[in-house]
């Protein structure tokens, strides 16, 4: 039972450790709706359970991916949309912005990944004083 684990870093652990039962809980402490993979679904952030939203109402909307705003009917009110499962699109909370550009950390992880010396890597970003924006920096652990 984790905080979420990316659908590579679950299909090694499922490897090594063999057919477990992985539950993953999203947005318990960030975020202001919480969702549990209890089914284990392999990548998606999981589903709200009956019992949560019916303590914590909440619905979930359609939205334009090239705006970021909501879609609404002709009365001008949010669609909602019904979920299954929830998966991550695009991870816009795992990007920084160095001299002008985005840098999107799983891109750059995925590169660090595909050295095989390399057993784990973490990406992220951080300030420099004296400039804008956040330098990259990646935290790595060798493989023994």
């Amino acid at each position: 039972v984790g905080s979420g684990l990316r659908p590579d870093t679950w299909e090694r652990f499922v490897r090594r450790f063999g057919p477990l039962q992985v539950l993953e809980t999203y947005g318990l402490t960030e975020g202001n709706v919480a969702t549990i993979n209890y089914t284990g679904q392999r990548g998606a952030v999981g589903r709200a359970s009956w019992l949560y939203k019916h303590i914590f109402p909440f619905s979930l909307i359609r939205y334009d991916v090239t705006t970021g705003e909501p879609i609404r009917d002709p009365q001008g009110h949010c669609m909602a949309t019904s979920p299954g499962f929830l998966r991550f699109h695009d991870r816009t909370g795992d990007t920084f912005r160095w001299k002008g550009e985005n840098v999107a950390t799983t891109e750059v992880a995925e590169v660090f990944e595909a050295l095989d010396f390399l057993q784990e890597v973490n990406v992220y970003g951080v300030t420099v004083p004296g400039h804008e924006g956040r330098a990259g920096m990646a935290a790595l652990v060798l493989r023994p």
